[in-house]
């Protein structure tokens, strides 16, 4: 008797903890505010990036000892101590991309994977369904596409980091504060 047993996986979304932490986001036009993917580093110049002040408040209490910075959700921004487990993470299909931070001691870089791989389950989905299964959490994965990644986009929807509970947990260990994990789906 031949039993296949069925695997699935939660699927997650990456951005910013931006109830806890500050955030970077670029002080001119020079920084990237959105990436779909594709190799930037024989055209990237360092450029400034700065903490994000609410303009509503007096003091910002948020905390700035981050490690990771995500606000805008293709552009991941990550202190420098942190590149290898990036690295790693994500199969080496990674570049970095230096950036000024003037108000902060460490140094941090761009964090932009460049090998996309088909991942969300496309087929029968009208534009309108993918836009409501993206903002309800229930996008549906390929899970034979995404394999040992544990960090990844997707190509067709390639200006959003997707990650699994492995890298999550791996963050967690190395303790790299400032990112948080929204549910974006599930593989199968």
């Amino acid at each position: 008797m031949n039993i296949t047993k069925l695997w699935k996986m939660n699927i997650y979304k990456i951005g910013s903890d931006y109830e806890n932490y500050r955030f970077l986001l670029p002080h001119n036009d020079d920084g990237l505010v959105s990436t779909d993917g594709t190799s930037l580093i024989k055209e990237w110049k360092p450029c400034d990036y700065t903490l994000f002040k609410d303009p509503r408040k007096k003091t910002d209490k948020r905390k700035t000892d981050f490690k990771a910075s995500c606000y805008y959700p293709g552009v991941l921004i990550i202190e420098k101590s942190c590149k290898d487990i990036f690295t790693k993470l994500s199969e080496n299909s990674i570049e970095y991309l230096e950036i000024n931070t003037p108000e902060l001691i460490n140094f941090f870089y761009v964090a932009n994977i460049i090998k996309s791989v088909n991942t969300i389950e496309y087929e029968g989905l009208s534009q309108e369904n993918l836009i409501n299964s993206f903002k309800n959490g229930t996008i549906r994965f390929k899970l034979e596409n995404i394999g040992n990644k544990d960090f990844f986009r997707d190509k067709k929807f390639s200006s959003f980091y997707f990650c699994t509970q492995k890298f999550i947990n791996t963050i967690n260990e190395a303790n790299i504060t400032g990112l948080r994990f929204t549910i974006a789906g599930i593989a199968l």
